[in-house]
């Protein structure tokens, strides 16, 4: 799975090391992801699938009953500051 939250510490991390190239790439797959379920459903998920699949596919914390992304998960989702990063690396 694929959170927002870790795709931003991860793009930021690259920029920290010197790999431009790399954050706008992952913040790029991940801004599609988001915006591919936003238009068929309306709300921002928890999660998605690493290579731009069907979330609904990817479960996470095996062993409890809901393994599926929550959706409208907009609360603590860096979603904002990913657009501005994306549009600020080359």
């Amino acid at each position: 799975a694929s959170w927002n939250s870790l795709t931003l510490l991860i793009a930021l991390g690259c920029l920290h090391y010197e790999r431009a190239d790399a954050p706008r790439q992952i913040l790029g797959r991940a801004l599609n992801a988001t915006q591919t379920q936003f238009a068929n459903t309306g709300t921002i998920w928890e999660f998605y699938h690493p290579a731009e699949g069907d979330p609904n596919a990817v479960m996470h914390k095996p062993g409890i009953a809901f393994l599926t992304p929550c959706r409208a998960y907009a609360g603590h989702n860096p979603l904002f500051a990913m657009g501005r990063l994306w549009s600020k690396c080359s």
